[in-house]
């Protein structure tokens, strides 16, 4: 494909005739230009109430003290020229040659819009079928995908606000349905430049130099919704604007299913025309698709920051959990058994060698069928560096896998001899403790746990995905600790616990004007081991929420294993009456909490009432509702980009006072 030199120019606000003037020198010098780009306010006059880009966190602190950045909440343009009537609006008087045809526009220019009052130019006098305001200066439109020059250039004119609206009366502002039509728009499309007035939330992440010292708080700077443009349509380049210019290294994007090889991103930020410190405004580049980028400048993906930091949370978790477990087996190599005693854990200690070899083989078809998904998405690994490390390099080579099985096979007849060895031994207990947190699904210390359906880790419990959840957000409250129930933590536990409750209660009422039911089984095995305790959570339409607790009560199974619902006050009274008992604990979307004691466990009671109260009777068996692991993947991420900020900002973080180590 041919080279293109293409100018891209931040605010202008009306300075038309300072830009066309160096353009055209730079045209001369440099050219010639086949293309000039505009973002940022294009009609009114620059000033930094009109230059914000949206950050979630609102640093105002930084505008204010340094009149710099952009503090960013830009859920309104508060500025005097917003507040022009339509009507009193004249051509600008600097384009007016342009438009009579007396001078020639120095290159063709297209630009986006910014603030109320560029749009309210733009309903007066640009035409509504070609978007041209005069020959030669055209607006591309309010968001989506043109081809110019053989080139895709996808645009966010206006706003979007965080949340992200779905509705809104304000011309400026993107809302929902328009970001879900240009990802749509743009998913099976090579995008070479993204225009936008806001950052990518987080788009400072893995930059180790060159960030303005007076920005407090930068790797909080952004919004969420041109994120998830960008990390969709994953563009050559991004350009953006703010009142400072600001060029990161190129950074590596998220191979998916439809595009497993994507191109990595370039993201620079421009300066105003007008700007005391002459600061770059306008910025000149050659642009060719087919040009390799040097792989050693380009950085990883920064929105992948917060995914990669739970990997680490948990790698290190596991190797602290291999000393341990090296300290009490004094066998470096028991660890390894522990991956293929998923299903049949309990029964390793009870069974014949025989029996045990038969568990084995079975575990190992298990290990045969996860080793083929795994293989089949590689593109993933990214998200799951702990199997590489804890899985005896299983996911590698389907090749191994015979030699992987008869290991396995091996690791666990010895461990079989050993627990067998020990039955009447003091530490028992202890053995078996160590053993079952290794073999747990939930234990963030386990090669078992799925780091990938992780959203975020608390102090004293983490938010997950289930799989085959009932409901698109069907999450987990899981407790750090290996601990069988919410009646067992400890006072601590049970805080971090009930303030992961309350997030969750107020981030889907404001987002989804939803509420929720939480519910709880405590159930043995039978062979006694204590499962690793966990709170189910569902997130339900408002209209259904007085029906809950009737639903639980009068539900025919509830009947059926006479089951009887009592108030559960959360004193002494209560856990005494629940402790070392099987239970059912419900927490109602109005704060109540109700339990029943169990006499005939049901694994899938609290399931089965819930899809009857939802009518989603197909939903019944988890089983019918796995995804593939690249959609779990993609849920959890775009869950977590989500909920992370709401998160963030109930869950204070040390970025302001450790920004270095941030990075």
């Amino acid at each position: 494909m041919e080279t293109h030199k293409i100018l891209v120019c931040g605010d202008i606000g009306g300075s038309f005739n300072a830009l066309f003037k160096r353009v055209s020198t730079v045209n001369k010098s440099n050219g010639p230009f086949s293309l000039l780009l505009c973002v940022g306010s294009f009609f009114e006059p620059f000033s930094t109430t009109t230059t914000n880009i949206s950050n979630d966190t609102d640093d105002k602190d930084e505008n204010n003290d340094n009149n710099k950045n952009d503090d960013n909440n830009n859920n309104n343009n508060n500025n005097n020229s917003d507040e022009k009537d339509e009507n009193e609006l004249t051509f600008p008087k600097e384009l007016q040659s342009y438009k009579d045809e007396i001078e020639n526009v120095p290159i063709p220019t297209y630009f986006i819009a910014y603030s109320q009052t560029d749009f309210k130019y733009i309903k007066k006098f640009v035409n509504k079928e070609t978007g041209e305001l005069c020959k030669g200066i055209t607006y591309l439109g309010k968001c989506g995908i043109k081809n110019i020059l053989n080139l895709n250039i996808a645009y966010i004119s206006g706003k979007i606000d965080h949340p992200i609206k779905t509705q809104s009366n304000e011309e400026n502002t993107i809302i929902k349905s328009e970001i879900d039509n240009i990802i749509k728009e743009g998913e099976d499309e090579r995008i070479d430049i993204l225009l936008s007035n806001q950052w990518s939330r987080g788009v400072l992440n893995n930059v180790t130099s060159g960030i303005p010292t007076f920005l407090k708080t930068p790797y909080k700077i952004g919004i969420d919704g041109v994120k998830l443009v960008s990390q969709t349509l994953t563009p050559a380049y991004h350009f953006s604007k703010n009142s400072f210019y600001f060029q990161r290294a190129p950074y590596y994007n998220t191979p998916t299913l439809k595009n497993k090889n994507p191109q990595p991103t370039r993201f620079l930020s421009l300066a105003p025309i007008n700007n005391d410190k002459k600061e770059k405004y306008l910025f000149a580049m050659s642009y060719n698709p087919n040009k390799d980028i040097n792989k050693d400048d380009i950085t990883p993906n920064p929105f992948e920051r917060k995914q990669m930091e739970l990997d680490e949370h948990v790698s290190k978790k596991q190797r602290n959990s291999v000393e341990q477990t090296n300290f009490f087996f004094n066998n470096s190599n028991n660890n390894n058994n522990f991956n293929n005693n998923r299903n049949n854990n309990n029964n390793n200690n009870n069974n014949n060698n025989n029996n045990n070899n038969n568990n084995n083989n079975n575990n190992n078809n298990n290990n045969n069928n996860n080793n083929n998904n795994n293989n089949n998405n590689n593109n993933y690994n990214n998200y799951n560096n702990y199997n590489n490390n804890n899985n005896n390099n299983n996911n590698n080579n389907n090749n191994n896998n015979n030699n992987n099985n008869n290991n396995n096979n091996n690791n666990n007849n010895n461990n079989n001899n050993y627990f067998n060895n020990y039955n009447n031994n003091n530490n028992k207990r202890i053995n078996n403790q160590k053993h079952q947190e290794q073999s747990c699904w939930f234990c963030l210390s386990s090669p078992e746990v799925d780091s990938y359906l992780i959203v975020t880790i608390g102090n004293e419990c983490y938010l997950a995905f289930p799989k085959g959840g009932m409901v698109e957000h069907n999450l987990l409250i899981v407790f750090t600790e290996h601990k069988p129930n919410f009646i067992s933590l400890n006072e601590d536990e049970r805080k971090d616990v009930n303030l992961m409750i309350d997030y969750l209660k107020e981030y889907f009422l404001d987002k989804y004007n939803q509420d929720i039911v939480i519910f709880e089984r405590n159930i043995s095995t039978k062979g006694g081991t204590d499962l690793h305790g966990h709170l189910q959570v569902i997130p339900i339409p408002k209209e259904l929420s007085s029906t809950v607790k009737q639903s639980f009560i009068d539900h025919p199974l509830t009947k059926k294993y006479n089951m009887e619902f009592n108030d559960f006050k959360n004193d002494e009274n209560s856990e005494k009456e629940l402790k070392d008992k099987q239970y059912y604990l419900v927490f109602l979307p109005n704060g109540e909490q109700i339990y029943s004691v169990i006499s005939k466990p049901d694994f899938q009671y609290g399931r089965k009432v819930m899809v009857d109260l939802l009518g989603i009777p197909e939903k019944l068996n988890w089983k019918d509702c796995v995804k593939t692991k690249e959609i779990e993947t993609s849920q959890t991420l775009k869950f977590r980009d989500e909920f992370q900020p709401f998160y963030d900002k109930k869950q204070p973080t040390d970025d302001d006072n450790n920004e270095d180590d941030t990075q």
